[in-house]
C-alpha cells in the first residue's frame, strides 16, 4: 500500500467512525481523542488530515447525506410504480421517511443537531451556512420534491397549491419548530409525522 492509499484508508476509517460516535452519542459530545482511539491513530494524526474538528463535521455530514438520499430513493423506486398519481407517491414518500425514523431515530437527533450547529456556527467557529443548507437541500427533502412536482404535472394535487410551502412544512418537521410542539413538550416525532402528512394530503388533494 502506497503512503497515499494509507492516508485515503485511514481519512476514510475516522470517517466512518466519526459518523457512528455522532449518530450515537451527538457531535458536541464527540471528541476528536474519543474519534482518535476509536479508530487506533493519534489526534495530530487526524488533525493532520482534517485540520479540525469542523472540516470533519462537514466531511460526515456529507458522506451521511450521500448515504441516506441513495439508500432512500432505492427503497421509494421499489414501492412506486408508474400507475400512481403523484399525490399517491408523496404519500408512500411521507410513509417511508416515517418508517425509516421509527428504525432509526438517532439519525433524526443527529439531522436537528446538525441543524443547531449550522445556525449556531458552534463547532470551531468553522461552518459555512449556506454549504449545509445546500447538502441538505440536495438530499433528505428531494423525495418529497420528485413526488410533488409529479402531483402538479399529474394534476392530482390543487392547481392553486404551492408546492415549495409544502416542502417547507416538510422541513419544519426536522427542525422541531412544529407548532405542535408549542402545546405539548411530550408529543412523539412520528405523531408529527404521520399528522402532518395526512393534514398535508387532506389539504393539497384536487377535488
Amino acid at each position: 500500500m502506497t503512503q497515499r492509499e494509507e492516508r485515503e484508508e485511514n481519512m476514510q476509517r475516522v470517517v466512518w467512525t466519526a459518523q457512528a460516535l455522532f449518530i450515537k452519542q451527538g457531535v458536541t459530545a464527540t471528541t476528536i481523542s474519543q474519534i482518535a482511539r476509536e479508530v487506533r491513530l493519534s489526534e495530530m494524526s487526524i488533525y493532520r488530515y482534517f485540520q479540525n474538528k469542523g472540516n470533519l463535521v462537514e466531511r460526515v455530514w456529507r458522506e451521511s447525506l450521500t448515504i441516506f438520499f441513495k439508500e432512500f430513493m432505492e427503497e421509494l423506486e421499489r414501492e412506486v410504480n408508474d400507475g400512481m398519481t403523484g399525490l399517491e407517491q408523496f404519500g408512500v414518500c411521507m410513509d417511508l421517511y416515517i418508517r425509516y425514523y421509527t428504525q432509526f431515530p438517532e439519525f433524526l437527533n443527529y439531522t436537528r443537531e446538525m441543524f443547531v450547529i449550522s445556525n449556531q456556527n458552534m463547532v470551531d467557529g468553522h461552518y459555512s451556512n449556506e454549504k449545509f443548507w445546500s447538502e441538505f437541500y440536495a438530499g433528505i427533502p428531494q423525495p418529497i420534491l420528485v413526488t410533488l412536482r409529479k402531483a402538479q404535472k399529474d394534476g392530482s394535487i390543487r392547481k392553486d397549491v404551492n408546492i415549495y410551502e409544502v416542502y417547507q412544512l416538510f422541513h419544519n418537521i426536522y427542525t422541531g419548530t412544529t407548532i405542535y410542539s408549542m402545546f405539548d413538550q411530550g408529543v412523539d416525532d412520528m405523531d408529527i409525522f404521520r399528522f402532518t402528512k395526512d393534514l398535508l394530503i387532506s389539504y393539497i388533494k384536487a377535488d
